[in-house]
């Protein structure tokens, strides 16, 4: 996707690709298991393009930068991706930054898959959770499929919804 697409494309881009990952999930055959950590980090990637657009950032053309003057992804992450407001105070820089090492470890480093298993797994989704949670309660709205399963709308999301992903986050961190 370019800078041409709007920030609910990139949401739903992203909810698409994090059903992928659940759905995976379900059938969890070690033949997938590299899948669900490519899928997982390209659903942050577009949860935070649709951030970065939100907030009219640009958009990384790379991963990673080559200099402290050009930024990449992870370098976007780890300085735009928070939000203090709704009384939810939280920062998921690292978790997309984890995210986007067992990406590159799963599709450059063949043998590194082996390593990889249920318990990162669940690990990774727990970093998801902390992007979208950001990214949630900043635009305050969410993907979500309409009663036909044919289409993503982008509806407001409340705030009771905001509090229960706060306090999974909380409980994910141990506090």
């Amino acid at each position: 996707m370019s800078e041409n697409y709007s920030y609910q494309d990139y949401l739903k881009q992203a909810f698409i690709n994090e059903r992928l990952v659940l759905f995976l999930n379900k059938y969890p055959r070690r033949s997938f298991l590299n899948w669900i950590f490519v899928a997982t980090y390209y659903a942050a990637i577009h949860y935070l393009n649709a951030f970065l657009k939100y907030k009219n950032y640009d958009i990384p053309k790379k991963h990673t930068g080559k200099s402290m003057y050009e930024f990449g992804s992870v370098e976007s992450a780890k300085k735009h991706l928070s939000t203090n407001k709704n009384k939810i105070i939280d920062a998921a820089g690292t978790d997309f930054e984890q995210l986007f090492h067992w990406s590159c470890d799963i599709r450059y480093k063949p043998r590194r898959y082996q390593l990889l298993g249920k318990k990162e797994i669940k690990n990774a989704l727990v970093h998801l959770k902390a992007v979208r949670l950001v990214v949630f309660n900043e635009l305050e709205i969410k993907p979500k499929w309409d009663n036909t399963y044919k289409k993503i709308r982008i509806t407001k999301i409340n705030k009771r919804d905001l509090r229960r992903l706060s306090d999974e986050r909380q409980e994910d961190l141990g506090k």
